[in-house]
């Protein structure tokens, strides 16, 4: 499966209890609607932020920032010391967050070994982290 065109499915992503799928909705008198997703996959000490999209007709409204900030903060209450994330396009979003760049050598074999660094994102594409519980 894919929405706006990044891959939202893998064998940590919706299929294993240490995944986190967040979808938020904007709330009216009407009803509700999904804004965005994003996926949260657990590697003991770190976690993997994945597929965080607004969809198209909702961006610009901060929803990008809501899901960002809670899938950090489960990320820390699952028991995350670090989060990373592969990007090839939204590096200076993430930098608002306190995301740096670090050189994949530097990350843990987890990380490194998820379909996302081996295989999905291009070699690339920029490696963030930031460290979420001290």
């Amino acid at each position: 499966m894919r929405i706006c065109g990044r891959p939202c499915r893998g064998p940590n992503f919706q299929s294993m209890t240490s995944t986190t799928t967040v979808a938020a909705s904007s709330g009216s008198r009407i009803g509700t609607a999904t804004v965005g997703y994003g996926g949260l996959e657990h590697y003991g000490s770190c976690a993997l932020l994945r597929s965080l999209v607004a969809l198209p007709q909702q961006r610009g409204h901060g929803y990008g920032e809501a899901i960002t900030r809670q899938l950090l903060t489960q990320a820390a209450r699952g028991g995350a010391n670090t989060v990373y994330l592969l990007t090839d396009s939204a590096t200076s979003f993430f930098e608002r967050f306190g995301f740096a760049k670090v050189d994949r050598a530097t990350a843990p074999a987890a990380i490194l070994q998820t379909r996302q660094a081996a295989s999905l994102c291009p070699a690339s594409a920029a490696l963030l982290a930031k460290i979420v519980q001290g």
